[in-house]
């Protein structure tokens, strides 16, 4: 048989006394604060989220530690133990596992009332959704940098008292586009085109027929511009007078009749 020694290294175990918060949205990044009831002396402790997930442990001070909670896909508890990781695998030394829950993300939708004193001590509602009430320990409410212990009024609805102010600081907040400098600008549009000139259109209608016999000629003219013109009607050697192309049928018929087409 095989007497080779290997190495096998015994490890204290490590009790969480508290963890907070308790609960945290699906995005993770939320920072837990452990207290540990051993001495920190290993420098690779782990945060182990169930039995695949794992974050690095920060050492506050001997008893002291926090992590950073990892994403997840879907809402609920999970069990939070401390261990060490090798690159194989994660060895957990807590023999009783804390719980953490995972939440979807609050959304606030007002606040009541929008402003109070700088004394402090004015009582604000705040409304909106996915509160959890499970755990109001580790719920509070943030004027600036500062916070308030809040209190649960409703399933959607928490209370804190507005901590107090030195003084009154008026925020400003400046967007700057980083582009050209900023200039006077003259726009220039160029219509290309053919100059405004008289135009003479013609238009010839030829018949097959005897030109004893009887028929009607109907001519069609249309115009697709605006400006200004006239035409005439021209029948064996004779013109009309001269029709604006805007006149009205009445006008047309007018003219006609009054000339050389009054008998044709």
């Amino acid at each position: 048989y095989d007497q080779t020694p290997l190495q096998y290294t015994y490890l204290p175990p490590i009790e969480i006394t508290s963890l907070a918060p308790s609960f945290g949205t699906i995005h993770g990044d939320t920072m837990l604060l452990i207290e540990l009831d051993w001495t920190a002396e290993h420098i690779h402790l782990r945060c182990i989220y169930g039995k695949n997930l794992a974050s690095v442990a920060n050492i506050i001070n001997g008893t002291m530690i926090t992590c950073l909670t990892p994403l997840v896909m879907k809402p609920g508890w999970i069990s939070v133990d401390i261990g060490i990781e090798d690159e194989e695998n994660l060895t957990i030394l807590t023999p009783i596992s804390a719980q953490y829950r995972y939440v979807v993300e609050p959304t606030i939708k007002s606040i009541y009332p929008p402003r109070g004193s700088m004394s402090g001590g004015s009582l604000v509602t705040i409304s909106g959704e996915n509160f959890h009430y499970h755990d109001e320990r580790s719920v509070h409410c943030r004027f600036g940098n500062q916070t308030s212990p809040a209190v649960f009024a409703t399933d959607n609805e928490v209370q804190c008292r507005s901590p107090a102010v030195d003084e009154i600081t008026r925020e400003v907040q400046a967007v700057r586009l980083v582009g050209e400098p900023i200039r006077d600008e003259v726009q220039e549009i160029r219509i290309v085109g053919t100059p405004i000139a008289r135009e003479i259109q013609w238009v010839i209608v030829e018949s097959s027929e005897s030109r004893e016999a009887p028929q009607v000629v109907r001519v069609l003219l249309t115009a697709s511009t605006g400006m200004e013109g006239y035409f005439k009607l021209t029948y064996r050697g004779f013109a009309s007078e001269p029709i604006g192309v805007k006149a009205a049928p009445e006008e047309v018929e007018n003219c006609l009749a009054s000339g050389l087409f009054e008998s044709v």
